[in-house]
């Protein structure tokens, strides 16, 4: 069984309030039928989306995830989920904002 997911997110991401942050889920292998790739803040799945301040964007590596002028309510658990077929796998990462 080769690995769906190529990215490994750190625990925590420190950031700076008003700064951007762009995450990049990377698929790896050649699963059999073809990867879904989903974004989540806690159990909500972030939508794909070409506006707004946190929107995905699909790339010729995986889904990358963009915080633009990051908040408060920006803090929280993301997850990156593969599924392809009946395997799925899940990396995460805490983001936390701070104020300099």
């Amino acid at each position: 069984n080769t690995k769906l997911l190529e990215t490994v997110l750190p625990h925590s991401m420190p950031l700076r309030r008003g700064r951007n942050l762009r995450l990049l889920c990377q698929v790896k292998g050649h699963p059999t039928t073809r990867p879904t790739v989903s974004w989540f803040k806690g159990y909500a799945q972030i939508w794909s989306s070409t506006v707004g301040r946190v929107r995905t964007r699909l790339t010729h590596r995986g889904l990358r995830l963009i915080i633009r002028k990051a908040r408060r309510e920006d803090e929280g658990v993301y997850r990156c989920v593969v599924t392809s077929g009946e395997r799925n796998e899940m990396t995460e990462t805490r983001v936390r904002v701070f104020d300099l």
